[in-house]
């Protein structure tokens, strides 16, 4: 029985998955019994990861001061700029920029707990 085009091209992808997954496998099975620096102890003890995890602690800190701030500063702008229209639609523009300023701030501190907590781990 003879197979169409189509057939011969699904089959010979699918061989080449087959392939590819499979080197793969061989590469990574290598890697982690052969390399000394895929274990995590190492990685935590060098001075790139210690680093790294000492600038998202600060980065955190500077969030949690900056962004009350400059949140608060911007609401009150936004409050400011309300007050002065006349127009319905105007107002409703500016009470919108007021919530997605306070979302913005509830966020920031929500990423900003979780990257406490993650980091937490590694410490």
């Amino acid at each position: 029985m003879k197979k169409f085009t189509w057939q011969k091209k699904l089959y010979n992808r699918k061989n080449k998955l087959k392939k590819a997954v499979t080197s793969l496998s061989v590469v990574t099975l290598i890697a982690f019994t052969f390399a000394p620096s895929v274990f995590a102890n190492a990685v935590t003890e060098s001075k790139i990861f210690k680093g790294f995890m000492d600038m998202t602690s600060d980065i955190m800190v500077a969030l949690l001061i900056i962004a009350p701030i400059v949140c608060g500063l911007l609401w009150a702008i936004f409050a400011l700029i309300k007050s002065w229209q006349t127009e319905p639609h105007d107002k409703e523009k500016w009470s919108k920029a007021q919530k997605i300023t306070i979302v913005t701030l509830i966020s920031v501190f929500g990423a900003s707990s979780i990257i406490a907590i993650v980091t937490s781990y590694f410490k």
